[in-house]
């Protein structure tokens, strides 16, 4: 059977291992705080950065739909140009026809139609002779008609003109406008990527935190267990030693009354008088014995 020196040493070298245990857990508690603080610093960056991202989204739509608005008024302004143009050789056609039909010009035109109209008006003339003047008059009238209808045209073609110059231009501004978005939208994707970039090297931080914190757990469990190990073998170490305590508090008990009844049995055979411890040792010897 052990002895008392060795189960005390045992003791002593148990509670001194709980010791360092209690001491290691509580560094180990104090690690699991920092551990989840740190996951929780980085859940907030990672949720800041989804947040960023939710906002560059919206950025992106509103850009988009930007640009589709300048598109379809791109595709207007196309079209109105399309116009235009098509309008412009229409006055084109009709300035080359009206033009074949005449040579001269409006002053000289309007000059001859004055002179014929003086001439019928102040000369005494022959039926056959009116008839000619009045015949020329309808001409150069209608002559007169088709070089301002031609002028006409002409004024109608240069402002045609100014208008698709202004349409152009306005076409162009709108064009630079949709690569200005378009570059927008370039630069804002590339900011939401690396957002994204910065997301996963976030949670590829916070996964590496939570294994640590994984195993920080694992060890403060695995010391706790020790800690109960150790606990329960003190518990048994001291039950030994009371077990041990008790046998040899009886084996000196017994010693005592062994002492007591072999003292008794001399005094009896001096026939001298026993005392009362004497006599109840006697007593439980001999019973003792007996069994």
């Amino acid at each position: 059977m052990t002895n008392e020196e060795d189960i005390l040493n045992e003791i002593s070298k148990l509670r001194e291992t709980y010791k360092q245990l209690e001491e290691e857990r509580g560094k180990l508690l104090e690690e699991k705080r920092r551990r989840k603080e740190e996951i929780d610093d980085l859940n907030k960056k990672i949720s800041e950065e989804y947040k960023a991202i939710g906002e560059i989204n919206q950025k992106i739509s509103e850009k988009i739909e930007n640009k589709k608005k300048l598109i379809q008024l791109l595709k207007e302004k196309s079209k109105e140009i399309m116009d235009l143009r098509k309008k412009r050789e229409e006055i084109v056609k009709q300035i080359r026809e009206n033009s074949l039909k005449t040579n001269k010009d409006e002053m000289e035109v309007k000059r001859e139609i004055e002179e014929l109209e003086w001439r019928q008006q102040t000369t005494i003339m022959s039926k056959e002779e009116e008839e000619r003047i009045i015949k020329r008059i309808a001409e150069l009238s209608r002559l007169l008609k088709n070089i301002e209808k031609t002028k006409k045209a002409k004024d109608e073609y240069t402002e045609i003109k100014r208008k698709i110059n202004e349409k152009v231009m306005e076409r162009e501004d709108i064009k630079r406008r949709v690569d200005e978005i378009s570059k927008e939208i370039n630069e804002i994707i590339k900011e939401k990527e690396e957002r994204r970039k910065e997301i996963d090297k976030l949670k590829e931080e916070k996964q590496r935190k939570t294994n640590e914190l994984n195993e920080v757990d694992n060890r403060i469990k695995d010391v706790l267990k020790e800690e109960e190990r150790i606990r329960e073998r003190i518990v048994e170490l001291q039950a030994e030693m009371s077990k041990i305590k008790f046998i040899k508090r009886r084996e000196e008990e017994m010693k005592i009354k062994e002492d007591l009844a072999r003292r008794a049995r001399e005094k009896i055979k001096r026939k001298e008088k026993l005392s009362f411890e004497e006599f109840q040792a006697l007593m439980e010897m001999d019973e003792n014995h007996q069994l």
